[in-house]
Order: C-alpha cells, then sequence, then structure tokens
C-alpha cells in the first residue's frame, strides 16, 4: 500500500475538529502534547509500515488540506504518549457486556469499513478518479420513480404520493437536472398536485380526494416550488391555505395539529411555519407561541423531541431548529450550547455519518436532518446579538460526512441508500443528497466551501437549509410572492445576496 506520499503532514495540532470526534479525551491529549513535525511524520510511517496486515482502512480526514488515512487515532496516540500499543482493531468500544445494540453497531462499522476499503485501499488510490458521485445512475433511478408505474412495495406510502413527488424532484433538481424536471415532469406533478389540494378547506393531502395533512402539504409546496415557475406556483391557493394552518394553530400550546383532530407535534409546527414562509402569508396567529412550543420540545440531551417529555431526534430537532431559524428567534427560545453539543455528539466517529439519536446506528437520511442543523445554527449566530459563537466555525467534520455518502450509501445500480446491506429508496436518495449540499457549505457561506473527492462531479446545486429546496427556486419563490417571510429567512437572503 503506496500510501506515504497522502501521508505529508505540513504541522501537527489540526488532525480533527474536536467537537466531531467522540473519545476525544485522547485526541486533546494528542495536540496537547508537543510533538514535531518530523516525529509526526516518523510516527506515521511507522504505523503505516507495521499495518501490512490490516485490511481495511477507514475514512480519510485532512489534515492542513492533505488527504490523510487514519484508521489509527488510538494507535497514533498510543505511540506518541508512550501508552500501550492496542492489542486489536476493533472499531467498536465496548464495556465487555454485548448487547444487540453493540453488536449490530460492531456489524455496521464492518460493513462500512469493507465498502471504505474496497476504494482506499486501492494500491493507485485517486480520490478525484475513486470519490466520485455517480450521477447518471442516480439520475436515470430518479427518473424511473415518475416515468414508470412504482414497485407494489410503495403501496404503503399511497398517502403520501406528494412526498415521492418532492424527494424525486428535489434530489434530481439538487443534481442539476432542470430539463428533466421542467421537460419531462412539470405539467403532469403541478396537476396531479392541484387535485390533491382541497379547494374547500384548503392544504393539500396526500393523494387526490385525501384530508389535507401539514406532512403533506410540506410536501407540495416543496414540490412546486421546486418546479420553480409561475403556473406551479399559482396553483397554490394561499388564502385557503392560510385558513387551513389557522385551523390547525393548537393555542394552548403554540404548536400545530398535523391535521383535523390529529396530533401535535414539533413536525406540525416545522410544516406549518415552512409552508406560511415560503408563500409569505406568516402572520401572527400563525407564528403565536411558536418559540415556547418549541422551547418545551427541548431535552437535557440537548436536541428536540418531538414532544415535550421524549427523546431527542434529529429530524426532530432540525424541524424544531429550523422552524425558529425562519422566524430568526432560535437564539431567544433554545440552548443552543446544549443543542450544539448535542448535534455534534451524532456524527459517528468511525462511519464519518450520523445518528439519528444516541446509541442509535448511521442512517444516511441524517446527513439532512443532522448535518443541515450546522448551516442553520451558523445563520443563527451570524444573526444573534449575543455572537456566542463565530459564525463561520465549521462545527462538523465535512469530510468523513461527504465520505459515508459517496462510498457507503451509492448503489451500483443507482440511487442511495441508508447504510450497506439495505436497498436505494427515493427517500434516502433525496435527504442523502440534500445533506451531502449542505455539508459542502457548512456554515451557509462560500468561505465554507469543501467537496470531497472530484469537484467537478461532486459538487451539487446549492441547497437552502432553511426549507430543503434549491436556492435559486427558494429566490424564484421569494420575487414570486409578497407578504411575510420571516426575520431570520429574510436576514440570510440579504446576505447571502451580497455573499
Amino acid at each position: 500500500m503506496n500510501t506515504t506520499q497522502q501521508l505529508k503532514v505540513n504541522s501537527p495540532g489540526c488532525l480533527l475538529p474536536r467537537h466531531a470526534l467522540p473519545g476525544e479525551h485522547l485526541l486533546t491529549a494528542f495536540l496537547t502534547r508537543a510533538i514535531t513535525t518530523s516525529r509526526l511524520n516518523s510516527l506515521l510511517t511507522a504505523i503505516l509500515n507495521s499495518l501490512a496486515v490490516v485490511e481495511y482502512v477507514p475514512y480519510l480526514v485532512f489534515i492542513d488540506g492533505t488527504l490523510f488515512y487514519p484508521l489509527l487515532l488510538k494507535i497514533i496516540t498510543s505511540v506518541a504518549l508512550d501508552l500501550p500499543f492496542p492489542s486489536s482493531y476493533s472499531m467498536s468500544y465496548d464495556d465487555g457486556f454485548p448487547t444487540v445494540t453493540s453488536e449490530d453497531q460492531h456489524e455496521v462499522e464492518m460493513d462500512v469499513l469493507r465498502e471504505f476499503g474496497a476504494v482506499l485501499n486501492q494500491p493507485d488510490f485517486n480520490p478525484t478518479r475513486d470519490i466520485v458521485l455517480d450521477r447518471e445512475r442516480h439520475v436515470e433511478f430518479l427518473r424511473r420513480g415518475l416515468a414508470e408505474p412504482l414497485h407494489g412495495s410503495y403501496i404503503s406510502l399511497e398517502a403520501s404520493r406528494p412526498w415521492i413527488i418532492f424527494w424525486i424532484l428535489h434530489a434530481l433538481d439538487l443534481l442539476g437536472e432542470r430539463s428533466i424536471i421542467e421537460d419531462e415532469f412539470a405539467d403532469g406533478v403541478v396537476s396531479f398536485l392541484d387535485l390533491c389540494q382541497d379547494k374547500d378547506r384548503g392544504g393539500f393531502g396526500g393523494g387526490p380526494y385525501q384530508i389535507p395533512h401539514l406532512a403533506t402539504t410540506y410536501a407540495a409546496v416543496a414540490a412546486l416550488v421546486t418546479i420553480g415557475s409561475p403556473a406551479a406556483l399559482s396553483i397554490i391557493d394561499r388564502e385557503k391555505m392560510r385558513s387551513f394552518l389557522h385551523r390547525m394553530k393548537d393555542t394552548t400550546t403554540g404548536g400545530f395539529r398535523m391535521h383535523e383532530d390529529g396530533e401535535t407535534d414539533i413536525r406540525g409546527t416545522y410544516c406549518a411555519i415552512a409552508v406560511a414562509s415560503l408563500l409569505q402569508i406568516l402572520d401572527t396567529t400563525i407564528t403565536d407561541k411558536v418559540g415556547e412550543y418549541v422551547k418545551s420540545c427541548q431535552t437535557y440531551e440537548g436536541g428536540i423531541a418531538g414532544e415535550p417529555g421524549m427523546e431527542a431526534h434529529g429530524g426532530y430537532s432540525y424541524c424544531g431548529l429550523a422552524a425558529l431559524a425562519i422566524l430568526g428567534t432560535a437564539q431567544d427560545c433554545l440552548n443552543l450550547d446544549s443543542f450544539l453539543e448535542w448535534l455534534c455528539r451524532r456524527q459517528m466517529c468511525y462511519e464519518g455519518g450520523f445518528q439519528g439519536r444516541a446509541n442509535k446506528l448511521v442512517d444516511s437520511c441524517y446527513t439532512f436532518w443532522q448535518g443541515a442543523s450546522f448551516p442553520l445554527l451558523s445563520e443563527i449566530f451570524r444573526n444573534s446579538e449575543h455572537k456566542m459563537h463565530a459564525a463561520d466555525t465549521v462545527f462538523v467534520n465535512q469530510g468523513p460526512a461527504q465520505l459515508y455518502v459517496l462510498l457507503a450509501c451509492q448503489v451500483a445500480s443507482g440511487g442511495l441508500r441508508d447504510k450497506p446491506g439495505k436497498n436505494p429508496d427515493f427517500y434516502h436518495s433525496c435527504y442523502a443528497l440534500s445533506g451531502l449540499a449542505a455539508l459542502q457549505y457548512s456554515t451557509n457561506r462560500n468561505s465554507s466551501k469543501f467537496v470531497l473527492g472530484n469537484e467537478e462531479e461532486n459538487l451539487l446545486e446549492r441547497n437552502c437549509v432553511f426549507y430543503n429546496c434549491c436556492i435559486e427556486r427558494v429566490k424564484f419563490a421569494r420575487n414570486f410572492f409578497t407578504g411575510i417571510e420571516g426575520d431570520g429567512v429574510t436576514f440570510a437572503y440579504n446576505r447571502l445576496d451580497s455573499d
């Protein structure tokens, strides 16, 4: 394995952002130990020479912009600090009491390492050639989803048809396939979604003649924004939509019911706020006590739960944070330090991707649900009078997060999957790509642009982390509608226009 050229180190002291690495006591000890560059280089060379028998090497990170293979932070640390050399290369830290959870975690780590090793261990490994987004096959996989009848297994999503449309259209948009969207699917999608709109009560159902639901309303509006034409946006009855959102408002808690007589949770709050903001109908009835409700869902862990008293979760945390980021009130309602700490700990140490909750497995969909919260936090810090953190600080380890999607989640036949061993689907294709796009600008500024591997192939369209629609489509909608969109969005887009 000829890797010494990739291991050129210009200076010690910048292995990984501290927030991104569990087991940070080892890293902290390493970074605070005075080690010269020559000493570090000799350590790395010696370690590589001793690893000829190791079959798989985990993900790349960067030292001063140089690619570096570090299966072995713990090995480097042990040698540098004269600690006992590790006796095995087991990835999982265990307490000697295996459980189903720990055994599943170890199995996933090994599966991911096999995917990584198949690429990274090539004798002539070249990141520009070998870390590549397979655009052509993903486009064909997505295209078939709207052009051909779906497999019978999709019957369980019969009441979620606007979601399927959104997942496919947004993924195509991120891949830059505007001609496919506009020439092949726009007219049919607009006609179908018009049938899903409740002409009497407002909102969109999961299919024609189904009751309106906040989740499918968000999906339908986001799909129409993604089509990005006057014809698409004109079918939305904004006044009926306002009436629907008012009826879904839970005036006691400040949250929103998902549908008539339905449950109140943080999903409904985000869907209502995002739709009202995109359509610029964000009145005080809709925004009343939203901050109080989201605050009540923040847990002792730091993340946000679906309802008060439940467990913090990546999807719900994004929903709560994004709702308040749109309004520009997150800094007044949430403990953002606690949120940031919880969020950073959701990035997996070896897989590089994200888990949704503590002690859960990595899943590519959280590349967006967790990953997009980092640029949202940057916008919140940028818009905060308290300046609690530097808004341009990169708190996420962008390289490994992107590598997980690019090496472990792409399927050769097209589409992206949750993790190795799973089948590709439209949901994970959409959110893996959405998160990849968000993490290519992890502070929501051009200065934080970071594209792993082949930039020409891997760079996606710029994604709006407030709504999960491409920024250019959001700009079109902002110009099409007139009204109130939320202070956080206004602040961010005024800055983006001059960035």
